[in-house]
Order: C-alpha cells, then structure tokens, then sequence
C-alpha cells in the first residue's frame, strides 16, 4: 500500500499542476468554456465571473498539486482533490452523455482528448485518490512545516501573478491556430478531410430490382457489356472516411451588406486587424490608442480592417464616439475569441501571416509596429 500511495501522490499531483498550469496559461479561454456551462445551465448571470472562476480553479489546482507533492495538510489536501475531480468527473459525463458542450477545456488548447477519453481519465484520477484516502497514513511532508508554508506562499503569488500576467497580456504560450507565426490560409484547410465515395444506383431491367454499384463495379459492368440491362436511377455520395476539421473553420468575413470579403484581408503586404467579438463589454479605454494608431497607419496608405460579431449599429457608434476611421466586418464570435485573447485585440499580418499580436493592454505606438514591418 505504502508503493501505491507514492506512486498515486506524484501522479496525482503532477496531473492537478500541469492541468492548473495549462488553465492558467489561458485564463481567458477557459473562462470562455466556463461560460459555456453557465449557458447550459441558465447560469447566464455568472458570465461577468467567469475569469475570476477560471483563475481560482486554475490556482487552486496548481496549490493542492503542490500541497501533495510536499506533504502539508495531507487529510485537506487530499480530500479536496477528491471533491474536485469528483466534480470534474460528473462534469464531463455529462457533456458526454448530452453533447451540449464539445470540449471540457480540462488542460486547455494544448492538450486534447475526447469527452470519453476524459471521463475515462478523469475516473483513472478519482481511483488513484482514493488510493492516496486509504494510504493517508503513508503521505509524510517532505520538509519541515515552516519551509513547506513559505513555498506554499511563494507558488500562490506565483500562480497568481502568472494567471494575471496571461489574463491581461494574452497566454504565455500560444496553443491556438491563430499563433504568431503561422499561416491563416494553410490552416483554413484540413489535413485529413472528410473522404466520399460515389454510389451508383440502377435499375436491373429484367427484373425491376435496384442495385448499388461503386465505380470499380459499374466499370466492369460496362467491360462485361451488359451495362445495356441497367438503367441509371440515382447517384449518392457516401461518407467513407470521417475526417477532422481544419484548425481554423468558420472563417468567413462578410462586409455590411452580406457580401464574402475574407480573401481580401490577404491580399496586401501588411495589414492591421482589430478584433472585438463584443463591443458592448469590450475594454474601452483600448480605443482611444487604437485611434490613435489607425490614423498613423492610415497615413502610412496602409489598410486597417475592425473585425466584430458585434451589430452594425453598435460598431457605427464606437466609431463615432472614438473617432475610429476603420472600415468593420463581420466575423463569427468563435474564431474571434481564438485569434486574440483579449476584446479588444489587435494583429499585424503579412498577406496571410501573422507576425505579431496584442492585447488592448499592450496596443503598440505606431513606432513599436513600424519596426516589425523592417
């Protein structure tokens, strides 16, 4: 018991930090999953706490992985795992069963398993804490208590400063599609699409009796020659291999009339590309620099495009009361909330590239962006 309860300990503890860690790195984007819960639960009105959840969890995973690994509050820190990953567990199961919710953004964009592959996991994590219930008795601290309660607060601060850090100035590393560095188009496209296959129905005129024929089949029926018994009744395309999406999907920019202009925003050297999937709550006093840079930029003969899922009306007025001289397009909620963490957001690309992003904490001068076009 007393080998199972270790090996359980460091499994268990490396598995709530990495996971704590990877929530951290995006606190924004596992605020987005949050809300998605919130949605399925009509708990519509949790929306404005859905980072400060995000962060606690993300904290709180990190402490207790860290509480288990150096033994304070063994009993605390072990049942707490348990009340977690119980939660946690009846959560997924129930995004398996109903399918209301896609992703359980347990550690994030980086690593991906389906819904019951992490019921699956997430059971393996709840029986490995029990193990660790039943081998208390066996979890000793590994330093004296005053050490562990000074690393204790070091990893809260750090935590906590790491999980802010990423909140304002967008996610330490960058697990999204839309990374710096990549190309838009290329990942438009997928690498194992969907497959089909034609299926040829015909009629068997001796007898009036339907059959399928693939085109090997109806090839040599004709090299048989006696394609002159059948009559063509319908062809069907059918679904031989299910494929995976593209990274980026749903990408389809429209102008205000409805009119597709989403090849257009590759079609010059450098462009600038704001992104606020809503306006109403977005961050406020990001615009006044953002109007700011559209003007230099504009000087500059250079295109600044406003991507929003926001109503036009609502864009008309931001551009009014902010003086914003940026022409506004129309871009699905979800692929904004991936090309930038952060409402307002703002991208430098190169044709399809991205070579830069901010978040409406960071908006650069027009010098700052200049020297990413030498």
């Amino acid at each position: 018991m007393k080998i199972a309860t270790h090996i359980a300990r460091v499994l268990i503890a490396l598995v709530f930090i990495l996971s704590g860690l990877l929530k951290a790195n995006d606190p924004t984007g596992f605020g987005f999953k949050l809300n998605e819960y919130f949605d399925v639960f009509h708990l519509t009105a949790w929306h404005p706490a859905a980072f400060t959840i995000a962060s606690v969890v993300s904290i709180l995973e990190i402490l207790i992985g860290f509480a288990l690994i150096i033994g304070i509050k063994p009993a605390l820190t072990v049942w707490s795992m348990f009340a977690m990953m119980l939660f946690f567990l009846m959560l997924v199961g129930f995004s398996a069963l109903t399918g209301k919710v896609a992703d359980c953004g347990c550690f994030g964009d980086a690593i991906k398993f389906s819904l019951k592959q992490e019921f699956l996991n997430d059971t393996i994590f709840l029986l490995l804490i029990v193990v660790l219930i039943f081998g208390l008795k066996h979890i000793k601290p590994l330093v004296s208590s005053a050490i562990g309660m000074v690393g204790f607060i070091m990893v809260l601060f750090l935590s906590m400063g790491f999980t802010i850090k990423n909140y304002l100035y967008l996610p330490a590393i960058d697990f999204l599609p839309f990374k710096v560095g990549v190309s838009i188009q290329d990942n438009m496209v997928s690498n194992d699409p969907d497959r089909y296959e034609n299926s040829f129905v015909y009629t068997f005129l001796p007898t009036g009796a339907d059959s399928s024929f693939n085109t090997q089949r109806l090839n040599a029926i004709y090299k048989e020659g006696v394609d002159s018994l059948y009559r063509w009744k319908d062809t069907k395309s059918i679904l031989i291999h299910e494929g995976k999406k593209a990274p980026i999907h749903d990408f389809v920019i429209k102008d205000k009339v409805g009119g597709i202009v989403t090849l257009s925003l590759f079609d010059t050297a450098f462009k600038l590309v704001l992104t606020s999937y809503d306006i109403k709550n977005s961050n406020k006093g990001a615009f006044k620099k953002i109007a700011i840079l559209s003007d230099e930029w504009r000087k500059m003969g250079k295109e600044f495009w406003g991507l929003t899922n926001s109503l036009s009306s609502e864009t008309e007025n931001l551009r009014h009361d902010q003086q914003l001289f940026i022409d506004f397009y129309n871009l699905d909620a979800t692929p904004l909330k991936m090309m930038v963490r952060s409402n307002p957001g703002l991208l430098l690309i190169k044709k399809d590239v991205i070579i830069k992003k901010w978040s409406s904490y960071n908006i650069p001068s027009i010098l700052e962006v200049q020297k990413l076009l030498k």
